[in-house]
């Protein structure tokens, strides 16, 4: 019994509450914690109430994590180029991020990258790792999570070279393609 009280206390304690929810931080906290659960509807309308909040009362911490979760919220949908879109102005933000940011600034580039993989664009994919290989700074996990995506990007480029080398063989011509 016991525990189930100290269960129920932990679960009002950090489970955020939609009716309390005012600021536009909260609403981002909510909108993180219902994309965990595919509520996809919700995380919409909580993002929009944390962008109006924003619009009157700029806090640049809350704009930086109400992209971050933005993006997230196309990405978790594999809706590619809006998470492009919603992600890119981070790119901009970070040179203001405070510390406290730092890792979810750093992840939220790691799936800038990832995003660009899927579009096709690895160039762009690698720099993104590489810049949020800098914001990790010391974070294993993050580090390590970024250098797996080095290596599938490097995988696939290979791959699309090997690839274009075939076709060149077949079509008469033996050279290896540049780049």
């Amino acid at each position: 019994m016991k525990k189930l009280l100290v269960l129920f206390f932990l679960a009002m304690v950090l489970i955020p509450n939609p009716a309390t929810a005012q600021s536009p931080g909260d609403h981002i906290e909510l909108a993180d914690t219902l994309l965990w659960n595919d509520e996809y509807e919700k995380v919409k309308y909580h993002l929009q109430q944390a962008d109006s909040i924003l619009t009157l009362a700029p806090d640049p911490d809350a704009r930086l994590y109400y992209q971050i979760i933005l993006g997230d919220y196309y990405l978790d949908q594999q809706q590619y180029p809006q998470a492009a879109e919603a992600y890119e102005p981070l790119l901009k933000m970070k040179a203001h991020a405070s510390e406290k940011m730092r890792l979810k600034l750093a992840k939220a580039i790691n799936d800038l990258g990832i995003t660009y993989y899927h579009l096709g664009e690895m160039q762009r994919a690698r720099t993104m790792h590489h810049q949020s290989l800098i914001l990790y700074d010391g974070d294993l996990q993050g580090i390590s999570y970024n250098y797996n995506n080095l290596a599938i990007i490097a995988k696939q480029q290979k791959t699309a070279g090997q690839r274009n080398c075939i076709f060149q063989e077949k079509s008469g011509s033996l050279h290896r393609p540049a780049g």
